[in-house]
This record gives C-alpha cells, sequence and structure tokens, in this order.
C-alpha cells in the first residue's frame, strides 16, 4: 500500500508539471516504441509510432512529429509545426507556430522556436534563446543564454551565438563566427570566417566582418564597408566604420579610442594602430606589411583625399594629411600642420609640432 501510495504521489507530481497545451482539445496518450506510456497528443495532431515522448510531453493543435524525434521533460510542439528526423525536444524547449524542424536538431532549456522558421542540421538552440519570424538555423550552429534570431536572418555552420545578441532582418552569421554580448546583426550585414564580436558592435547595412576580426566595444559597422584580418578593436572602443571602407588589420594592428571614424574608400591593411579620435576617410590609402614596421594614427588626426601613408609614420595631435601626399618610413606629422597637394614626406622627416600648410615639395629627415 505504501509503494502505491508513493507511486501515486509521484505521478501525480508528474502530471502537475507536465506541459500545457495553448489551445483546448482532446488529449490522446501515445505508446513509446519500447512499449512504455508517453506523453500526450491531441485528437488533431500526428505524432508517429515511433517517436519516444516522455510522460510530460505534450503535442498539440495540428503539429506533425515523425521519425525518430525524441520528446523529453516537458517538450512541447504545438500549432502547425512540423518536427521530423532524430530531433531531440527536452527540458521546457517549445516548438510552434509553423516551424519546421528536422534532421539532428535540439531543441532545449528554455528555448523557443515559432512562426515560420527553419531548424535543421546539428543545430543547438539551448537557454532562452528564441527563433522566430522566417530565421533559419542549420548546420552545427548553437545558441544560447537570450540571444534572439528573427527576421529572414540566417545563422549558418558552426556559428555560435550568445549573451543577449540579436540577429535580425536579413543578418547572416556563418562558419565559425561567434556572436555574443548586446552585439546586433541586421539589415544585409554578415559575420563569417572566425570573427568575433561582442559587447555592443553593430553590424548592419551591407557590413561585412570575417577572418579573425574581434571587434567589442561600441562598434558599428555599416554601408558597405569590410573588416577582416585580425582588425582588433578594445572593449572601450566607440568606432563608426562605414561606406566602403576596408579594415584588415595584422596581430599588431589595433583600433582603441573613443570618436574614430574610417569612412568613405579608406583602405587600411596590415600594421596600423588606430587611436583616439583620429579620422581615415576618402580614399585614404594606410598600409605598412613589413615586420617591424607599424603605423600610428591617433590624438585628433585626420588623414583623407589620396594620402598615402607607410611604413612606420605617425599621424598625430590635430594634424592633417590629404590630396595626394605621401608619408612613410619614421616621418611624423603632428601639431596642427597641414599637408595636402602631392608633398612627399619620408626618412625621419619630423613636423611633430608647428601649424604650417605644406603644399608641395620633399621633406626628408635624416
Amino acid at each position: 500500500m505504501k509503494t502505491l501510495f508513493f507511486m501515486t504521489i509521484i505521478f501525480a507530481t508528474l502530471s502537475s508539471h507536465a506541459a500545457i497545451c495553448t489551445n483546448a482539445g482532446t488529449l490522446l496518450p501515445h505508446t513509446n516504441p519500447d512499449g512504455s506510456t508517453g506523453g500526450q497528443y491531441h485528437d488533431t495532431a500526428t505524432v508517429a509510432a515511433s517517436v519516444y515522448m516522455d510522460v510530460n510531453a505534450r503535442v498539440c493543435d495540428t503539429a506533425v512529429v515523425t521519425g525518430d524525434v525524441v520528446l523529453r521533460d516537458d517538450a512541447l510542439v504545438e500549432g502547425n509545426a512540423s518536427v521530423s528526423g532524430d530531433v531531440q525536444v527536452f527540458d521546457n524547449g517549445k516548438i510552434h507556430g509553423n516551424a519546421f524542424v528536422s534532421e539532428f536538431a535540439q531543441i532545449h532549456d528554455n528555448a523557443l522556436v515559432y512562426d515560420d522558421v527553419v531548424v535543421k542540421g546539428s543545430a543547438d538552440i539551448g537557454g532562452s534563446a528564441q527563433v522566430y519570424q522566417n530565421a533559419v538555423v542549420e548546420g552545427n550552429a548553437h545558441l544560447s543564454e537570450t540571444t534572439i534570431v528573427r527576421g529572414t536572418s540566417q545563422v549558418l555552420g558552426s556559428a555560435r551565438l550568445s549573451g543577449s545578441s540579436i540577429i535580425e532582418e536579413n543578418g547572416r552569421v556563418s562558419s565559425n563566427a561567434k556572436v555574443s554580448g548586446s552585439a546586433v546583426v541586421k539589415g544585409n550585414g554578415h559575420v563569417t570566417s572566425a570573427a568575433q564580436i561582442r559587447d555592443n558592435v553593430v553590424i548592419q547595412g551591407n557590413g561585412f566582418v570575417a577572418e579573425g576580426a574581434n571587434l567589442s566595444g561600441t562598434v558599428t559597422v555599416t554601408g558597405d564597408a569590410a573588416v577582416g584580418g585580425f582588425t582588433t578593436t578594445t572593449p572601450t572602443t566607440v568606432a563608426y566604420i562605414g561606406d566602403k571602407a576596408f579594415v584588415i588589420l595584422s596581430k599588431n594592428g589595433l583600433i582603441d579610442g573613443i570618436g574614430i571614424s574610417i569612412s568613405g574608400k579608406a583602405y587600411i591593411d596590415s600594421n596600423v594602430v588606430i587611436k583616439d579620435s583620429a579620422k581615415i576617410y576618402g580614399s585614404a590609402y594606410v598600409s605598412s606589411y613589413d615586420v617591424g614596421e607599424l603605423i600610428t594614427i591617433q590624438n585628433n588626426a585626420k588623414v583623407f583625399g589620396e594620402a598615402n601613408i607607410g611604413g612606420s609614420a605617425t599621424i598625430q595631435d590635430s594634424a592633417q594629411v590629404s590630396g595626394q601626399v605621401n608619408v612613410y618610413e619614421n616621418a611624423i606629422i603632428g601639431g596642427t600642420n597641414v599637408f595636402t597637394g602631392d608633398a612627399i614626406v619620408r626618412g625621419s622627416a619630423d613636423f611633430s609640432t608647428g601649424s604650417t600648410t605644406y603644399t608641395t615639395g620633399l621633406y626628408f629627415g635624416l
């Protein structure tokens, strides 16, 4: 009698925590492939004999569950959802609306998948993540914490999403990319390869972030701008990268400051450090390839026009370099000096102080 009493209590406890269908309907018991009594399903739903359901799992409305699907714990499938293949739904995972979930996908913890989404491959959606509207999650993608994927966005490959990140509109995250913190990918923004974005980084427009880029802080990549290589921003950086700017920094390169702006058709490559509130725009070309060289653009300096900066040149303070000026080797331009026209500054030329405008000539320091 005691054994029967305790079994009754346990069954009642399990039943009291069972998943609950949103809409009322006649519930039928499901018999699992091993002959055990499983969860329940609406008489308007379809649950194949090959499906395994824990006693607290529910399939409601006109949902269809087929194949070798496993519904454990308080799993809930409802609406017009279709779940097939070897999908596993467990913990408090929920699928509803017109969602299509197939292959080896897993939905668990408190994750929600609904509307007209497609989830397939070996996608893993957990935490309190939500996938809805017309989003697609596939491959080996992994979603956790409170991340949101919506709109017609896509999360593909082995992408990893965490934190309170949002992928929306036509945003795309693919390959081995990682998105965390409060980062957002929207518009037609794309984060791919081994790139990582976090904190308050926003990729929008046709912004493209790839390779080993590692962006943190408050950084916006927009327009048709592209960021790659090993471009790194610090957690305190506030920067704008827009228009058709192209930034591919080496491991020695760094973007670190507040108010940094890179725009126009600016091209920045390899060993370059951009600091403070520096501005690079127009068709400026800033590039240094050789080992031991490092270009520094810092303070409130501006480089624009068709200026060409190379070697280990430094542009600092409130200096401006524009026109078709060439600055390279170990030259320094600072103060409020302005170099424009077709001036050439090279060697160890030192214009670190002063307030003069130079429009032509060769300036060579020993």
